[in-house]
């Protein structure tokens, strides 16, 4: 008599803990979108934007009106570079994301990790140079936290891939 209770329990919870993960597993990509999507849209502002941002007028002491026309070429190559990668890194991360949702390929969410790696410490490192010689506020604490959801991602993408029982040729 005490077996089957004991059994039905371990059955009923087992079951529960199915229901809860399967009705949670919408939000493991979560971190991840939100992070693709912050890069991606800073991107296209960065692609599109026809003058600086207002904190390179800070760091230059200067209006965007007060530049020769060289010099404006010139910061707006690399807003286009850096929005460029910004795009591409968001872009990457929403689609990287899709696939590992749906496949569970191991892999996946270290190339995801190791892409906001290689930009956060790039981008760290250009607005630390600003922040530290200017008086300029660049958002580096952005950049931080975007490494800190990619971590986040990270870890629930592993978890999730740990908890999943069955195999699949691909992982």
């Amino acid at each position: 008599m005490w077996m089957s209770r004991i059994l039905t329990q371990m059955i009923l919870v087992n079951a529960m803990k199915n229901i809860l993960n399967r009705k949670h597993t919408w939000m493991i990509p979560l971190p991840n979108y939100i992070v693709g999507a912050i890069w991606f849209v800073f991107g296209l502002v960065y692609l599109f934007k026809d003058s600086f941002m207002p904190y390179h007028a800070v760091a230059i002491s200067s209006s965007w009106e007060e530049l020769n026309p060289a010099f404006q070429t010139l910061i707006l190559a690399l807003m286009r570079a850096a929005g460029g990668g910004f795009f591409l890194a968001g872009l990457m991360i929403i689609i990287l994301q899709t696939i590992y949702y749906r496949t569970k390929i191991k892999w996946i969410p270290t190339l995801i990790l190791l892409i906001g790696v290689i930009i956060v410490s790039t981008t760290v490192y250009a607005t630390l140079i600003v922040r530290l010689n200017t008086n300029a506020n660049p958002p580096t604490l952005m950049s931080v936290a975007s490494l800190l959801g990619l971590i986040i991602g990270y870890g629930m993408n592993n978890y999730y891939n740990n908890d999943i029982k069955e195999e699949s040729p691909n992982r």
